[in-house]
């Protein structure tokens, strides 16, 4: 009996110890960080985590999904930012969700988005207009065509 209890005793401290590593610190903060929705925090802590233990399924699963739940938080925010016409800051946290979520066909098209409103805001800055807008003005002050009569032709 003593025998058998003695090899539970040692098959429960190898599990212990097996399962320790899958949870360091680094691990166990990025679970915290995760449960409190700070998710750039935990993509740091699994990232650590990562790094001390390459091979380990769970920490790269709960890395993945930290990135995607970041990534998420970022694209709301740049999109909010972008309507409230703070496109700088905008772009920031654009460029933040598109390198922890690459593949993201809704943050590539946001990410456009922002910068082609940041070319126009350059363009109008520069010459005071926008391209469409000095098109317009000079279309404007043109005649239409055809109507121009002969130079030798004179009016009664």
């Amino acid at each position: 009996m003593a025998h058998r209890t003695n090899r539970l005793v040692a098959a429960l401290a190898l599990a212990t110890a097996l399962a320790g590593c899958a949870t360091t610190a680094s691990f166990r903060s990025g679970q915290q960080a995760e449960q409190l929705q700070d998710y750039d925090r935990a993509v740091a802590e699994y990232t650590a985590a990562l790094k001390r233990h390459p091979n380990d399924r769970t920490t790269l699963l709960a890395l993945e999904r930290a990135k995607l739940r970041a990534a998420e938080e970022h694209l709301t925010r740049g999109r909010r930012l972008e309507a409230t016409g703070k496109l700088d800051e905008s772009l920031v946290e654009l460029q933040i969700a598109a390198e922890l979520n690459p593949g993201s066909a809704d943050i590539d098209t946001a990410l456009r988005g922002v910068r082609t409103q940041l070319r126009t805001k350059v363009l109008v800055a520069r010459e005071g207009k926008t391209r469409l807008e000095t098109l317009i003005e000079q279309s404007q002050n043109l005649g239409p065509s055809g109507l121009d009569l002969p130079p030798d032709v004179r009016m009664p």
